[in-house]
């Protein structure tokens, strides 16, 4: 009998902290169970798209649902997100990505910047920004970067027709192509035509997104230290450690090159690594600025250049596919403005109202 008033208690008080407690304060949204949270209901229904929508016409344009017992606050339309993150992005500038599951790894000593929070966070963030800037990102000379790796993609498709290809793997190119202008910004150059590096590289991203994106990896996300010692759970969790080890295994290199060059010539600052190694010796390793937060960093930016890029870039053409009558309408205004005889550039933005709000 008083096992099962204690049982009882116990389940009252479960209930009571998981359905009340701890969602006071955050918008509405889906019942999460416990410690799975929302979990189950998105991989009903992979990848989770039409649920995120079921949400958004239930409980409306902000809602929260949980990942593990970690919660999540969704925008789901445009004015709200304009309203929130542009017109008063300072106040949301922070932000908090697993912090717990990337310190627990063995493959990394510190957090990039996804699992840095706070102060460190703004810092490391700004410093990206101010250094690509420096390097050229808001300037004439990015835009040549780009354009001749996109020269050189036309050139590699026009070599596919010439040999009788009937269909062209252009998702592939379009991942050449950004991650040579990542490469430039962050290493200093690019990769070879044969890329063997960039195909080994592109396919352990691609190994790792497959597994961290799935239900498993994001409930060892919210509980790692429970998590990546139970059966089936810590498979995942090694391969994820695997897999970020073998993009920190290039990384490495390259900052290792980059150390023995600044020693032979210590003015050298053309790209990320090297000015972070420049700022890091001026702030004698001070906030947040070593070799080993470095790591993090440029697996981060790899990360973001390959998974959220291209994959953007990649729907934009399989949107244009679908939506035959806008692709038409683009490709007048194209057609109109720059002609057939040479590659767009910022200075017809102005010029182009319809494929710049298109692209937006």
């Amino acid at each position: 009998m008083g096992l099962l008033l204690v049982a009882s208690i116990l389940i009252i008080l479960i209930c009571f902290y998981n359905f009340y407690y701890k969602r006071l304060g955050l918008p509405p949204g889906p019942t999460p169970w416990p410690i799975l949270g929302n979990l189950p209901q998105l991989a009903q229904k992979p990848p989770g798209t039409d649920v995120f929508f079921e949400w958004r016409d239930k409980y409306g344009p902000v809602f929260t649902y949980w990942m593990g017992e970690k919660p999540v606050v969704a925008f789901a339309d445009y004015k709200t997100l304009d309203q929130t993150f542009n017109k008063d992005g300072e106040n949301f500038s922070g932000h908090d990505f697993f912090p717990d599951f990337y310190l627990n790894l063995k493959s990394y000593t510190v957090q990039g910047i996804s699992g840095m929070e706070g102060a460190l966070f703004k810092e490391h963030r700004s410093f990206v920004v101010k250094s690509l800037r420096n390097l050229g990102l808001s300037k004439s000379s990015v835009q040549d970067k780009v354009l001749r790796q996109i020269s050189n993609m036309f050139e590699s498709l026009d070599e596919e027709v010439q040999a009788g290809a009937t269909y062209h793997l252009l998702g592939g190119h379009i991942d050449f192509v950004i991650g040579n202008v990542a490469n430039i910004f962050l290493f200093g150059h690019g990769f070879s035509k044969q890329h063997n590096d960039f195909i080994a590289l592109r396919a352990t991203v691609n190994r790792y997104m497959a597994t961290v994106m799935t239900p498993a990896a994001l409930l060892i996300m919210s509980h790692p230290r429970i998590f990546k010692h139970l059966p089936f759970f810590k498979g995942v969790y090694n391969q994820i450690d695997e897999r970020i080890g073998d993009m920190l295994c290039y990384v490495d290199r390259q900052i290792q090159e980059h150390l023995v060059e600044i020693e032979r010539n210590p003015e050298t600052s053309d790209d990320y690594v090297s000015s972070f190694l420049r700022e890091m010796e001026k702030r004698e390793g001070r906030d947040g600025f070593t070799v080993s937060q470095l790591r993090g960093i440029l697996v981060d930016l790899w990360l973001a250049s390959q998974d959220a890029t291209c994959s953007t870039l990649n729907w934009g053409i399989v949107y244009s596919i679908h939506n035959q009558e806008k692709q038409q309408k683009l490709q007048a205004e194209l057609d109109r403005v720059v002609g057939c005889d040479r590659l767009v550039t910022m200075e017809d933005k102005a010029s182009l109202p319809y494929a710049s709000a298109y692209c937006l």
